[in-house]
């Protein structure tokens, strides 16, 4: 059913997805503006039934545009670091050079899986959201957590199966 632009949503409406009607140009705005916040709530394994920003979050995280985009700024984190391309002007992204060469398959793997288009869990795609863009994570600096565990962690949360499981195990 819908709802006229002047008439207060019910309580329990929620947008799908796979809903015939797109979600309000607020909850839009919203899930624009709030993308970090939402990203690290996906992934930490907030529902995405949450809200409609959670849901439109991990629509827009599960679609082609955004893993490709995610899977391209993995590329070229490696090339960078493999000192192809654009020079760096970070000294700080400078010092992690060497840690993204070293794990240059990992992430080249990840970049891969992204682009297969299989389903995956919106834990990973979030996870790799902020991977790509928190210039204070492990891809851009040295002093935060280990690129290997935050790799492996993401590769297994990409994976539905571990996602199916973590939900039956809450479920149980």
């Amino acid at each position: 059913m819908r709802t006229s632009a002047t008439a207060a949503p019910r309580a329990d409406a929620r947008w799908s997805p796979t809903a015939d009607s797109r979600p309000s140009l607020g909850v839009r705005l919203q899930a624009r503006l709030q993308r970090a916040r939402l990203d690290e709530e996906l992934s930490r394994g907030a529902d995405p039934s949450t809200s409609p920003k959670h849901d439109l979050r991990a629509a827009q995280l599960r679609s082609h545009v955004v893993r490709t985009d995610l899977a391209n700024r993995l590329v070229v984190a490696v090339g960078e670091a493999r000192g192809q391309g654009q020079e760096l002007h970070s000294a700080t992204r400078r010092k992690q050079r060497a840690e993204v060469r070293e794990r240059a398959d990992e992430i080249l793997a990840l970049a891969a899986q992204l682009r297969e288009g299989a389903p995956v869990g919106v834990r990973g795609l979030a996870m790799t959201a902020r991977l790509v863009t928190d210039r204070k994570g492990p891809l851009y600096r040295a002093d935060g957590p280990d690129l290997r565990d935050v790799l492996r962690a993401t590769r297994s949360a990409l994976d539905l199966g571990a996602e199916t499981r973590d939900d039956l195990a809450t479920a149980a």
